[in-house]
């Protein structure tokens, strides 16, 4: 692929021209539809990914039971873990939207980290975020009751989509109920719960009304919210 589009991308900033030129020789951007699995648990990873348009969701299954460990946006690097230690896949990527994602071979990726301190660093810093993401949503599930879990999510959508009197949920219930440590079922009582309390869906659309009402509920704390942090 063409270097103008890996430059575009943080992942590769300040890096050495040559290096950028190795790396975008062997990959290449590709058009996924929704619901298409990009890797699977248990294998090697083949590919570091770059979300460039769409959304993934992140989701661990054993036992035929399911957790989504995050939902990665634009310009996210996905399976940066796996890359780097030349290990398997601990967790599913899949596209639960219309997606466009760089497609870098990991060998390559582990020989630029060899060759170019820069790359590396940026490589590291951008692992390092995604890991404290990840921790803060544990510490959401672990410390946070379901309804404390579900204001929350809900500030935090109603934040990054201009906190007008409503939004659109960008992804199922499902997704939802899996994301927040939920079943279905409990999600629907849980969503009943709040109706009362400034919060309420109609299909994909979430009206909030007050609030002020739903950071009480959910007692953001800056060290789990990005809807309080910076």
């Amino acid at each position: 692929m063409d270097t103008g589009t890996i430059k575009q991308i943080d992942l590769f900033r300040s890096v050495d021209p040559s290096t950028v030129e190795t790396i975008a020789a062997p990959s290449f951007l590709q058009n996924f539809p929704s619901n298409v699995v990009l890797a699977r648990q248990g294998v090697p990873a083949d590919f570091l990914f770059v979300l460039m348009d769409g959304m993934v969701e992140i989701r661990t299954e054993i036992a035929e039971r399911q957790h989504t460990l995050g939902i990665l946006e634009p310009t996210s690097v996905l399976m940066a873990d796996a890359v780097v230690t030349d290990d398997i896949v601990l967790a599913e990527c899949r596209t639960i939207a219309v997606s466009r994602l760089v497609m870098i071979p990991a060998a390559i990726v582990r020989w630029a980290m060899e060759r170019d301190a820069v790359f590396c660093r940026r490589l590291l810093s951008i692992t390092a975020e995604t890991s404290r993401t990840y921790m803060r949503q544990l510490n959401g599930q672990k410390l946070r009751n379901g309804i404390e879990r579900l204001a929350a999510w809900a500030l935090d959508e109603w934040k990054v989509q201009g906190e007008g009197e409503a939004f659109e949920m960008r992804h199922s219930k499902r997704v939802l109920a899996n994301l927040l440590g939920m079943t279905p079922e409990n999600l629907s009582r849980t969503l009943a719960g709040l109706e009362d309390s400034g919060l309420r869906f109609s299909g994909r659309r979430v009206e909030v009304w007050n609030p002020d009402r739903l950071r009480s509920i959910a007692d953001l704390d800056p060290l789990i919210d990005r809807s309080v942090r910076g």
